[in-house]
Order: C-alpha cells, then sequence, then structure tokens
C-alpha cells in the first residue's frame, strides 16, 4: 500500500506524537509498505509572536493555503492510495482534509490529542478537568484563554472549530479518524464528531525487552514525563513527602515549567531529580524499578511512558479516570487510585509498597503479556491496515 504521512512537528525536538510518528513509518515499511512524508515544523511558532505573524498563524491555522498546495503535490507525487494526517495546526491547518478530497484520495487522522473538540487540548484547565466546551461553541474556552493563556491564540483553535463545523469539514472531509482508547473515541462522539468513522487504535511498543529481575531491583519508584501540574508530579511529591518511605526512593525524570519551584520545594531524602534523561537510559530506569507512577490529574491520551514499563515487567500506579483504566486494569497491572486525592494517593503508593513479591510478580507478568498481546508491533499492524481497507473501501462506495 502505499500512504502518505502529513505532520506538523510542534518542537524543535522530538515531542510524543513525532514518537508515534517515526514508529508506524518504521513499521509499515518493515511490512513492504511504500511510505512518503510530508512534514512542516512550528517550533516556537507561537512562543512570542509579534502581531503581524500572529495574525498570519491565526488565519493559516483556520485554511493554509500552503498546506492545501502542498498536499494535493504530494499527492500527485505519490499517486498515493491514502493520506493519514497525524497533525495538521498550526501551518497546515484543515485545508489538507480537503486538499486530499479534492484529489479524490481517502484521508484518516490520528487525534493525538483533543485539539479539534477542546481548544486546550487536554480537557484540563485551572487545576482540574474541564469539559465546558463538549457538544458546544467554544465561548468557554475563550473566556479562560485555554491556549497558552492567550486569547489571540486561543481564538485562532476556537476559529478552526467553529469554521470547520460549519463547513462540515470534520463530517464530510475526513474519511476516518483513529482514537487511542475507547474512552477517548467516546469523548469526541459526544464532542459531535461521527462515532460511526472513529476507530480504535492504542500506540505500541516496539519489542519486549529484557527486564529486571525482582531480586535485583532497588525499592524505586519512578516517574517519567514533563514537570507541570497536569501530570500531577506536584501532588505525588507532596504526598511522598508525608510518607514513611520505608526505605524507597523516587526517581524522577523529566523537565518542564514546574521544575525549578517544585525542586526547591522538595529536596528531601528519597527523591532522586534526574532531569531530561536520553531515552535509552530512561527505559532502563524503568525496567530497574518496581512500579512506574503517573498520577495525572487530565486524561491523558496513552501515555507511552504505562506500556514501555510494561515491557519491561514494570507495573504501573495510577488515577482511575481518563484513558488509564483501559490501559491499567486493577488488580492486574498495577494500583488504580481511584479518586485522587493526597488521602487516596497516599494509600495506593503504600499498598504498592507493600506487595508481595509473589503478588508482585503476578502484576509484573500480566502487564508483560499485554505487550505481547494488544501493543505488539504486529497486532498495531493488523489494526492500521484494517483501518486503512475500511476506509479506502467506505471512501470508494460513498464516491461511486
Amino acid at each position: 500500500m502505499r500512504i502518505l504521512q502529513v505532520h506538523n512537528r510542534y518542537y524543535s525536538g522530538t515531542g510524543g506524537e513525532d514518537a508515534v510518528l517515526a514508529q508506524e513509518l518504521d513499521l509499515l515499511r518493515s511490512h513492504g509498505h511504500t511510505v512518503t512524508q510530508l512534514i512542516v515544523s512550528s517550533a516556537d511558532e507561537l512562543q512570542n509572536a509579534g502581531l503581524v505573524k500572529l495574525i498570519n498563524t491565526w488565519t493559516t491555522a483556520v485554511w493554509s493555503k500552503r498546506g492545501y498546495k502542498a498536499t494535493q503535490e504530494a499527492i500527485r507525487n505519490t499517486s498515493c492510495d491514502i493520506v493519514h494526517v497525524h497533525n495538521a495546526f498550526p501551518l497546515l491547518s484543515p485545508s489538507v482534509f480537503w486538499a486530499a478530497k479534492a484529489m479524490k484520495v481517502p484521508v484518516v487522522t490520528t487525534l493525538h490529542n483533543y485539539r479539534y473538540v477542546c481548544a486546550g487540548a487536554l480537557f484540563y484547565r485551572d487545576g482540574h478537568i474541564c469539559e465546558d466546551c463538549i457538544g458546544r461553541a467554544p465561548w468557554p474556552a475563550l473566556l479562560h484563554n485555554c491556549y497558552k493563556d492567550s486569547l489571540p491564540i486561543t481564538s485562532s483553535i476556537a476559529a478552526i472549530q467553529v469554521v470547520h463545523r460549519a463547513l462540515s469539514t470534520f463530517e464530510n472531509k475526513v474519511d476516518g479518524y483513529i482514537a487511542l482508547t475507547e474512552f477517548a473515541r467516546q469523548q469526541f462522539i459526544k464532542s459531535g464528531l461521527p462515532g460511526e468513522k472513529i476507530h480504535v487504535k492504542p500506540n505500541f511498543v516496539d519489542g519486549c525487552p529484557t527486564s529486571t529481575p525482582l531480586e535485583k531491583r532497588p525499592y524505586q519508584i519512578a516517574f517519567a514525563g514533563q514537570i507541570v501540574s497536569a501530570k500531577g508530579i506536584d501532588l505525588l511529591l507532596k504526598v511522598w513527602n508525608s510518607m514513611d518511605k520505608k526505605g524507597w526512593r523516587l526517581v524522577v525524570m523529566g523537565q518542564g515549567p514546574d521544575e525549578e519551584r517544585l525542586r526547591a520545594q522538595y529536596t528531601v531524602d528519597g527523591v532522586e531529580w534526574l532531569g531530561q534523561v536520553p531515552r535509552e537510559r530512561s527505559l532502563e530506569i524503568l525496567g530497574e524499578s518496581r512500579y512506574c507512577v503517573l498520577p495525572s490529574r487530565w486524561f491523558e491520551g496513552f501515555p507511552m511512558v504505562l506500556v514501555e514499563g510494561f515491557a519491561r515487567k514494570t507495573p504501573a500506579i495510577v488515577p482511575d479516570h481518563g484513558s488509564f483504566a483501559e490501559i491499567v486494569r486493577e488488580g492486574r497491572d498495577g494500583i488504580v487510585v481511584h479518586d485522587l486525592s493526597e488521602s487516596n494517593l497516599r494509600r495506593g503508593l503504600e499498598s504498592a509498597m507493600t506487595l508481595s513479591g509473589e503478588e508482585w510478580l503476578r502484576y509484573s507478568n500480566s502487564a508483560y503479556e499485554r505487550t505481547r498481546s494488544e501493543y505488539s508491533p504486529e497486532e498495531n499492524h493488523n489494526i492500521l491496515l484494517d483501518i486503512y481497507r475500511k476506509v479506502i473501501r467506505q471512501s470508494h462506495t460513498a464516491s461511486a
């Protein structure tokens, strides 16, 4: 199959969406498919923008002439069977969907976040989950400046939603959507996207590497992620500071805007700040730890750190909301914290730290088996190809 991947990078480095894109590229090519990429980068595009650039970004995000022309040119050059859009914001815009339809090529897009239905992209605002814009015009987003605390930039995303809902872009110009979990699929349906077009395909883990056996693992719990409130790292540190840690330590990997403040506030024994760790080393640390903890306050999309830990036989400690309940099965793959709070997180950590070796091994083996049965490259390839074929078949039927 000939596939055109379309993507707008946010960062000068590699973000989560970029990593998934690269994984799928290698996966598809390894199975003999021809994959071409149309990639642009908007690193720092929305940071410290002047007025003229900001206005240009606003209009480009809603309808990009460059994105439209580049997509059509790439389709002509590749004679692709399907266009797979991973991210079109802000330089490519939903005009890429119109371009593909004009060329009579089916188009599918992966919904890595909630941007088409939530200006902040996370269903998270001011320290709590927010669903105020679900099923309605995005006035609350404008009221609260939900994207980067900026009204002009938030208005550009709100304009994407309003304009393209009015144009029926999301109903008529996109042949298929890929949601990462069933929870996310239901959120998109409630927000107005056509449910019959939304397919579920999780991310996957490359292989199942050798893991450190229990007896060689230190009494260590690992956190890996951006150091921001949405990830719940401040809550984790507050709880950890108040606990009898019984010889356990917490290893914190990552960087973020709250890092300096939290490092100064939580310099107690039992917390090791590693900062940004090279990927291979971070995976080693996950495999050396007894648990991976991710007490996120927001729903999350599909946190790869959890399944990367699973592949190394490391169970997880997570809250019970959003996608977590699908990824971590309570009593099987780790500890699930109900109604995330200080007291409940403390109980979850204490439960994990007092688990017997036999119980830990049961969790560990169950987590590992999940990666082999549900999150393997082969299973992911089968799901993705099935989605492509369905979308192509339905597109051709509709146009006949």
